[in-house]
């Protein structure tokens, strides 16, 4: 992204603020980790570099989204009996391979010693 005529005809003082909206095109990051660093140059009108800053310039998401609704279907209704439960919900991001899903079970409910735990979607998960 190259900036031009951002300063108008009087141009820029010394240690005064500039900023500038990139509000087309740019998608935010899927997570809240911290984005790799930006680079930033500033070039005079010939393209001859004044300043550049290579490090330290990132950017945090501060708020993923949320994942809900959920709908939950139990195989039995019947109080006290084991049963299966269907849990579906939609991503609002994508889900990539190595990515990671947990699945944190209330205290109320008294999992299986052995998880049986299948996952289905657009895509197959590896």
């Amino acid at each position: 992204m190259v900036v031009t005529g951002g300063f108008g005809p009087g141009g820029l003082d010394a240690l005064e603020e500039f900023s500038f909206k990139i509000s087309k095109g740019l998608l935010t990051p899927i997570s809240t980790q911290t984005s790799s660093t930006f680079k930033l140059e500033l070039t005079d009108s010939e393209g001859y570099k004044i300043n550049y800053i290579e490090k330290a310039l990132t950017i945090t998401m501060r708020d993923g989204k949320d994942v809900g609704p959920l709908e939950i279907e139990a195989g039995n209704y019947t109080v006290g009996e084991k049963s299966y439960h269907m849990v579906t919900f939609t991503t609002p991001v994508p889900l990539y391979d190595g990515y990671k899903l947990y699945i944190y079970v209330p205290e109320a409910c008294d999992p299986p010693m052995e998880l049986q735990l299948s996952c289905r979607g657009l895509a197959p998960l590896a």
